[in-house]
């Protein structure tokens, strides 16, 4: 899989700004909307692989790119990058974790945040669907192999990718907001300067 932990840990510690007013119940539909396309998404192609290909088995959909991309089926019981593996039950308390922090999270989103509410859409879909995988199978299906001949080689799916971009635009959304918040932010007086009688100095800024 890709780095879903380091996701987890990067989601957690992104400050999102808190709204004034809740997101309205069309907010969390479209939340909704986002998570289950992501999830049937990523649980239709696993399906797909689990029923076509056996365990270690390939397939390349392009020939040309065959050093690079290759569909195949491998089960995850661990983390990123295949650590922890055979520690499928403490990892699927985590998630459920994370899902639930996703859910506070979406609760802090105010209306207009519209790309802070697709990124936790994507994210917690995601979650959920490598949860899914967990319960069911006691792993994770993943199937998309990435790598560069002789240097490196990674495979996940797409819950994977989701979960990994979901986070990537939490945070440019959080930059994007502290940029605005700098340029639009009031200067601040300079103090004013009191003789010795405690009067103000009239020349002094107000």
């Amino acid at each position: 899989m890709l780095a879903t932990s380091a996701a987890t840990e990067l989601f957690f510690v992104t400050d999102l700004q808190l709204p004034v007013v809740p997101p309205r119940p069309r907010h969390w539909l479209l939340f909704g909307f986002f998570a289950a396309c992501l999830f049937l998404f990523d649980q239709a192609a696993k399906g797909l692989v689990v029923t076509r290909l056996a365990v270690g088995e390939t397939w390349t959909p392009i020939p040309a790119l065959e050093p690079f991309l290759k569909i195949a089926h491998s089960q995850n019981s661990g983390a990123a990058f295949s650590i922890l593996q055979g520690n499928n039950g403490p990892l699927l308390v985590l998630s459920a974790l994370m899902a639930l922090g996703i859910l506070y999270y979406h609760r802090q989103i105010a209306p207009g945040q519209g790309l802070e509410r697709f990124a936790l859409g994507i994210l917690f879909g995601g979650v959920l669907s490598n949860i899914l995988d967990r319960a069911r199978f006691g792993t994770v299906i993943d199937f998309v192999q990435l790598g560069i001949p002789g240097v490196i080689s990674n495979i996940s799916n797409f819950a994977d990718h989701a979960i990994v971009l979901g986070v990537m635009l939490l945070v440019l959304a959080q930059v994007r907001a502290t940029r605005y918040a700098t340029r639009h932010e009031t200067p601040a007086l300079p103090p004013a300067r009191i003789d010795a009688n405690g009067v103000r100095d009239p020349d002094a800024h107000p």
